[in-house]
């Protein structure tokens, strides 16, 4: 009798029992969760060599981590009872399922695909199941397919190859008194060699397959007797009646069941991957013959050989299972688009973020400072509770939970509702580009913009480093996996204008695939269509299709555009696409906003780029930020003349420009390297590097400049060095704390610097006295970054995600604040405040110089999703003309 407790499992029930062994629910006392327990037969537990090699194949087995593989979680022994512990999967089996009825092609196909992926997994890693069939695959409530029992008949063969188990149906056992006689597995899915008793290998799984394929889709048994004999026999000798097969079947399916169930192993499917790919094709190209299927790329880039395979493989579908096999041609699936318009109060397109469930049946998007989900099913989108400026949508894998990032804390709620859940105060400083995808293995991998990529689990714990920079790299951004664990995708962005990469990380190693010179890439998502989706700017911007096979992890074509003006390529099932259209990239201009918030006079072209706007000292030129072909450099405009003049050259970003007192020169920030540079307004004359460090501030004598530069720990302080700049001055600490501090901006009287700290949790704006530092006063109230004074003193401005704000400030003979009151928001006014925007302030402070949202009179008809089925068919039909 078996005992209640084996060691830390306390028996719950028995839910099983075979050849193998009986199985028992049971609850690990030391993880406080339910796994499954198969007790061995006494026969194999109490002979010792047949337990050694057990336990090594068992070894073997617990690294088969996928998730359409049940798990075994150890090798036990309590007492005189030794048994395996394994992943619990709740649901019914196939069988069970079978057993209901035949199983529709559109739900059948995808539980096929499946199983093929989780048995390609394990062939790759040098294990065949042996024992395939309805009993062992399991179907959990969320739809999810679980493999069991991978590689239990090889392990528990004896060291002559002889088998444990006791003869039973439908499990059986029959030998001869040699090794060769040995049969393994269960009759009606064996293939002809292993009811031979002859060596089997990976094409015995693939004949079992086939088999399970057969039934689901008839519902009835591939190969059937009133005996275990007749059964085999029927195995050796017959062929499987096609007649049986629904008759919307696709040709591409029929044909890979003929090929699976080849009596002779050598004429058999060879690789299980190959049925992945059939299936996947057969379901993309909606149930067509593949010969369609072939003709879904361009045909200047399709090689030749996959033309003839597809010819090869229409005629070979006529003779499957005889001229019976010859259906009508299915309907090719429809190419259809929609739209779905979006809250018209919103503010530009680049604040929408869009992730799409992996089941094509939800869609999450920030907008107005809030997360949405829009069920398709469902006229309406329904907010999500407490997701207050949240960022960052991302599903789980299983389309049951929502994840989202507020500030720096990632949070999970239910996709049906409830209270969110935190997953991990990171306390990292995100900016643009940051991204985070649910891994199938249960983690979070994310960016900030500015690091490497990071992981925490998913169910919460601290976050660690899985992708470090490297030497030639600014950051990643934007990180995705690929399916079944395969690896992750993400955009690197390159020091000293180096081409963006879309980087491949597989196996510990990184490979590149996809180089674009002088091109932003953006959101590099796998679409089960065999394409990596992405979007592209500045030339032919829009959503760009990279054909790539997951089966051999590789880049197979070349690139071309899908959705021009698109964003955001959210891939689903079936060639569904969802993405956001319109974009305010490519649409910028500085301008001169008024204190009620009037764009009054745009300054410049339209730039895919532009910021960083700083107004000469005498108010007749500009310094400010143009990004052209990737590359971003200062330039100066005579706001008199209407014309401009490039300032910088370099191959990297420079950006912060600041004017000196006389007019004369422009301080900047080189990125590529964090210094700040000196160069004549004019053009004229030598670029002149002064120190690291970053945001200079230049005193309105002349006679300092103030900047922020990064300590220990990185953390950032400011410090203060006089001019003309001497190298052998060592830098003077203005405000140097356990915080970060940054933006220092001295006061038009020399006698204050206005900065921002985090010491309260969150960006704040302060003062403190110049030089000195003596003495802190709080300026803003509820949040504040970005502080500018009127350069005739009594005003300091600064901002918050949403608005511009001006405090009263004297500074003689003592200091007196005012109360912070808004002037606009930048919402109403069509302004862009992004990392890279920034601003400055006419003397006087009766207009400002800000980035300007040149299409914010288009952002009506742009603020929407376009949701496609079938995409491929579009480029389908190109490529037939």
């Amino acid at each position: 009798m078996l005992p209640k407790n084996l060691g830390n499992y306390e028996v719950i029930d028995q839910i099983g029992a075979g050849g193998m062994g009986e199985v028992f629910r049971a609850r690990d006392t030391r993880l406080g969760r339910e796994v499954a327990v198969k007790l061995l037969p006494d026969a194999f537990a109490n002979d010792p060599d047949r337990l050694g090699r057990f336990e090594r194949e068992a070894r073997l087995l617990a690294a088969l981590n996928h998730p359409n593989i049940g798990a075994i979680y150890g090798l036990e022994q309590h007492e005189d009872h030794r048994f395996l512990v394994l992943e619990l999967v709740p649901g019914d089996d196939l069988a069970a399922r079978i057993a209901r009825g035949a199983i529709p092609i559109e739900e059948a196909l995808p539980i096929a695909r499946d199983i093929a992926e989780a048995l390609e997994f394990a062939h790759e890693q040098g294990i065949v199941h042996r024992d395939l069939k309805p009993a062992n695959i399991k179907i959990t409530p969320e739809g999810r397919v679980k493999v069991l029992d991978f590689g239990l008949a090889k392990a528990l063969e004896s060291d002559d190859g002889r088998d444990s188990r006791l003869s039973q149906s439908p499990t059986l056992l029959a030998s001869s008194p040699t090794v060769a006689g040995v049969i393994l597995g269960t009759a009606a899915y064996m293939s002809p060699e292993q009811a031979r008793g002859k060596h089997v290998d990976k094409r015995a799984d693939v004949f079992a397959f086939g088999c399970v394929l057969y039934e689901m889709l008839t519902g009835r048994q591939t190969f059937a007797g009133e005996t275990i004999s007749d059964t085999l026999a029927a195995v050796l000798k017959t062929s499987p009646d096609s007649s049986a097969l629904p008759a919307e079947t696709p040709r591409a399916i029929r044909e890979l069941l003929r090929r699976c169930l080849e009596k002779d192993p050598k004429l058999r499917l060879r690789d299980i991957g190959e049925a992945r790919i059939a299936i996947d094709h057969a379901r993309h190209a909606g149930a067509e013959d593949a010969t369609t299927v072939a003709a879904a790329a361009p045909a200047s880039r399709r090689p030749l050989k996959l033309i003839w395979g597809a010819v090869t493989l229409a005629v070979a579908a006529a003779a499957f299972f005889g001229a019976g096999s010859m259906t009508p041609r299915a309907p090719e699936a429809p190419l259809r688009k929609l739209t779905i318009d979006l809250d018209e109060t919103a503010g530009s397109a680049r604040d929408i973020r869009v992730a799409l469930s992996p089941n094509g049946r939800r869609i999450a998007y920030f907008l107005n400072d809030h997360l949405w989900v829009r069920d398709l099913s469902k006229l309406d989108a329904e907010p999500v509770p407490d997701s207050e400026d949240a960022e960052t949508p991302f599903w789980s894998p299983d389309g049951t939970q929502l994840g989202y990032r507020i500030g720096s804390t990632f949070y999970r709620i239910d996709a049906e509702g409830g209270k969110r859940t935190v997953i991990s105060a990171t306390g990292e400083t995100f900016t643009g580009g940051a991204g985070a995808a649910w891994t199938e293995d249960g983690r979070i991998v994310f960016t900030t913009g500015a690091t490497g990529l990071l992981v925490v689990p998913a169910m919460g714990g601290d976050p660690t480093v899985l992708i470090p920079l490297d030497s030639t790299e600014t950051d990643l951004h934007e990180a995705s996996e690929l399916p079944a664990g395969r690896g992750f995708l993400f955009v690197s962005h390159r020091k000293e204008g180096g081409p963006d990469t879309i980087v491949l990380f597989a196996n510990g190693t990184r490979r590149s695939l996809l180089m674009a010179k002088d091109q932003r890439l953006w959101t590099p998502r796998y679409a089960s269509t065999g394409h990596i989706l992405y979007r592209r700017t500045p030339t032919n911007s829009g959503i760009w299709a990279l054909p790539f096979s997951l089966d051999r992890v590789e880049v197979t074509g070349e690139p071309f555009l899908v959705a021009p003006d698109g964003a955001e390529p959210c891939p689903g099932p079936d060639g569904f696409l969802v993405y956001r259209h319109g974009e305010d990239q490519g649409r910028q201009q500085l301008a001169f906003v008024t204190r009620e918030g009037t764009a009054e006079r745009k300054i410049g072209d339209v730039f895919e780029v532009v910021g960083n706007g700083a107004l000469s000292p005498d108010g007749k030129r500009l310094a400010g930020v143009v990004n052209e072909n990737n590359n971003g450099d200062v330039w100066v405009f005579d706001l008199a003349r209407g014309t401009r003049t490039r300032l910088t050259f370099d191959s990297g970003w420079d950006i912060q420009p600041r004017w000196s007192p006389d007019g004369r020169s422009i301080y900047h920030v080189s990125v590529k390297d964090g210094t700040i540079r000196r160069r004549a307004a004019d053009g004229t004359g030598t670029e002149h590097v002064l120190r690291k460090g970053w945001a200079p501030s230049i005193s309105s004598d002349g006679k300092w400049m103030a900047f922020d530069d990064d300590v220990a720990d990185q953390r950032t302080n400011l410090f203060f060095v006089p001019l003309p700049f001497d190298s052998s001055v060592a830098p003077t600490p203005l405000v140097a704390t356990a915080n970060d501090e940054w933006g220092a901006q001295i006061s038009p009287d020399v006698a204050y610097v206005a900065y921002v700290s985090s010491e309260s949790g969150r960006s704040e704006v302060y003062l403190t006295r110049f030089p000195d530092g003596d003495g802190k006063w709080q300026v803003s109230a509820e949040g504040g970054t970005r502080p500018r004074w009127d350069p005739r003193g009594g005003h300091l401005y600064f901002t918050t995600d949403t608005e511009l704000w001006e405090v009263e400030v004297t500074t003689r003979p003592s200091l007196m604040l005012g109360n912070p009151r808004p002037l606009f928001k930048f919402e109403q006014a069509g302004v862009l405040m992004g990392r890279s925007s920034g601003y400055d302030v006419e003397p006087g402070g009766g207009r400002f110089v800000m980035t300007y949202n040149a299409a914010a009179g288009m952002q009506r008809a742009m603020l929407r999703l376009t949701v496609v089925e079938n995409w491929t068919a579009e480029f389908t039909k190109t490529a037939m003309k």
